[in-house]
C-alpha cells in the first residue's frame, strides 16, 4: 500500500444470507438492495439510515442502508414476491380516420398514442388489412405472428404508431356496411372516429359504439325548397291549374331544381316570366298589398340565386347533381354527446414537396411500405368515446345513398311533373293568352 489515502474496491459473489466486513474500521456503511421480485427481511439490529447518507449508488428501488461497527455482522432472510398481472403499456389516445370513396376499398388511418413501460410489441388484428405502419413517424417493416396478426415493435416511453389500412365494401346505389377499425387489447382513454365522404355519397345513418347520427337536410336548403315550391305553386295558380295538380307539380319541380342545376334555371325563368305577366296584368289595380307581393317575389328570387351559388361553391369535382339536398345535418343526433359535421369544400391539394436529400451514413431499407394521403372529402362526421372497452365490438355502421340514385329519381320526378303540365296544356295556353290580353294596353276611344 502506498502512503496516504487510498481506495480499495473488491467485487465478488457472497453465498448465504449473512455479511461481515472484510476489513476493520471505526465506521462502516452497508447497503443491501434486491431485485423487485425479492424482498429481504433484516434479522440483525444494525443502525438504520438513509441510502443518501452512505454515498453509495443503487440500481433498484427499496435499497436498505445500515451503519455497522467493528466485528459486527448483519443477516437477513429473503422472501420471493409474486408479480401481479398488469398491462405493460397504456393507450392515451386513438384516432381513426376512414374515407369511403365512390369506388374501391375504404381507406383508413389509425393514430395510436401509447405509453410503453415494458411491452416489446403491440399486436393488431389482421382486419382491416394493414398497408402501412410507422413508429415515431418512421416507416417500419410490417410483420405478422403465427396467428396472422400484425406485430409492431415498441420502445420504452411515449410511442406514436400510425397504421394505414383498407377494407372492401359492396358498392350499390344504397350501401349497408360495417367497417372495422384496429382494436387494441387495452382500453384507450380517448377514442375518436372521423368519417369522410366524397360528393357521391349521402350518409343516411352513421354509428360507432354508443353514438349515432341520422341524415337530415340543411335548414337553408329546406327553406329554399319550400320557397321555390311556393313560388311555382302560385305561378301555376295564375294559369288556373287545379289545386292537386299544381301542388304536386310544384313539390316535384322544387326538389328536382335543387338537384339538377339546369332544371333550376328553367323553373326560375318560367316562373319569372309568369310573375312579370302577373305584374303587367295588375298595373291598373296597384295597391300596397300587391306592392308587398312584388317585393316578396323579388326577395325570393334573390334567395334562390344565393342558395344556388352557395351549393355550387360547396360541390366537388364529381358532380352527379347539385349540392343543395345532399348534405348532412347534425341537428338529429340519437346519442347524448355532441358530434360535429363539416360540409365545407376541401382545400386545394398542396403542391408536391421537394424530395429530401438522402441522409448519408444511415442505413436505408428498401422494403418499407409507402404511405398514402387520405382526401379531405366533402362531408365528414366525427364520434368520440372515453375508455371504450376492448371487449365491445368497435365497428362503424353505415347506410349510404348514392347521388346517382338521387339524380335518376330527380329525373323521374321531372318527367312526371312535365307529363302533368303537358296534360293540362290546353288550360295553360288558354289562361296565358287571357292574361296577355289583360296585360295588353287598351287603345284610347276615338270620338
Amino acid at each position: 500500500m502506498p502512503p496516504g489515502d487510498s481506495t480499495i474496491t473488491m467485487t465478488g459473489e457472497l453465498q448465504g444470507t449473512t455479511f461481515a466486513p472484510p476489513v476493520e474500521a471505526s465506521l462502516q456503511y452497508v447497503v443491501v438492495e434486491s431485485h423487485p421480485l425479492l424482498r429481504p427481511a433484516m434479522k440483525s439490529a444494525a443502525k438504520r439510515l438513509s441510502v443518501g447518507e452512505t454515498g453509495i449508488t443503487t440500481q433498484y428501488r427499496g435499497a436498505l442502508a445500515f451503519e455497522i461497527g467493528p466485528r459486527e455482522r448483519i443477516s437477513w432472510t429473503v422472501t420471493r414476491l409474486e408479480a401481479l398481472r398488469a398491462i405493460s403499456y397504456a393507450v392515451r389516445n386513438v384516432s381513426h380516420t376512414l374515407f369511403v370513396p365512390a369506388n374501391g376499398p375504404v381507406l383508413g388511418e389509425s393514430d395510436l398514442f401509447l405509453d410503453n413501460q415494458g411491452a416489446p410489441e403491440i399486436v393488431l388484428p389482421p382486419k382491416p388489412e394493414p398497408t402501412f405502419v410507422s413508429l415515431q413517424n418512421e416507416p417500419v417493416l410490417m410483420t405478422k405472428n403465427a396467428a396472422g396478426e400484425l406485430t409492431v415493435p415498441l420502445s420504452a416511453g411515449q410511442q406514436h404508431v400510425i397504421v394505414q389500412h383498407r377494407q372492401g365494401i359492396a358498392h350499390f346505389p344504397i350501401v349497408f356496411a360495417q367497417l372495422q377499425v384496429p382494436r387494441l387489447p387495452v382500453p384507450a382513454t380517448y377514442t375518436n372516429v372521423n368519417l369522410r365522404y366524397p360528393d357521391h355519397w349521402i350518409p343516411l345513418w352513421q354509428s360507432f359504439a354508443t353514438r349515432g347520427t341520422m341524415w337530415r337536410p340543411e335548414t337553408a336548403a329546406t327553406i329554399a325548397v319550400l320557397l321555390l315550391a311556393l313560388w311555382i305553386e302560385r305561378a301555376l295558380a295564375f294559369v288556373n291549374l287545379r289545386v292537386r295538380t299544381r301542388v304536386i307539380a310544384a313539390l316535384f319541380l322544387a326538389f328536382v331544381a335543387m338537384v339538377i342545376p339546369i332544371i333550376l334555371w328553367i323553373v326560375v325563368l318560367a316562373c319569372g316570366a309568369l310573375t312579370v305577366l302577373w305584374i303587367a296584368a295588375q298595373r291598373h289595380a296597384i295597391s300596397l298589398p300587391r306592392m308587398i307581393g312584388v317585393v316578396a317575389a323579388a326577395v325570393l328570387l334573390v334567395i334562390l340565386v344565393l342558395v344556388y351559388n352557395v351549393s355550387q361553391r360547396s360541390a366537388s369535382e364529381y358532380r352527379s347533381g347539385g349540392g343543395g339536398l345532399a348534405s348532412v345535418n347534425t341537428d338529429n343526433v340519437t346519442s347524448t354527446s355532441a358530434v360535429t359535421d363539416s360540409s365545407a369544400a376541401p382545400p386545394p391539394p398542396p403542391p408536391p414537396s421537394k424530395a429530401a436529400p438522402p441522409r448519408e451514413g444511415l442505413f436505408a431499407y428498401q422494403g418499407l411500405p409507402a404511405k398514402f394521403e387520405l382526401p379531405d372529402g366533402v362531408r365528414s362526421q366525427s364520434f368520440s368515446e372515453q375508455l371504450l372497452s376492448p371487449d365491445r365490438p368497435q365497428t362503424v355502421t353505415l347506410v349510404l345513398l348514392s347521388m346517382t340514385l338521387v339524380t335518376w329519381a330527380a329525373v323521374a320526378l321531372a318527367l312526371i311533373a312535365a307529363w302533368m303540365l303537358w296534360r293540362e296544356r290546353a288550360i295553360i295556353k288558354e289562361s296565358v293568352l287571357a292574361r296577355i290580353a289583360e296585360a295588353a294596353p287598351v287603345a284610347p276611344a276615338v270620338a
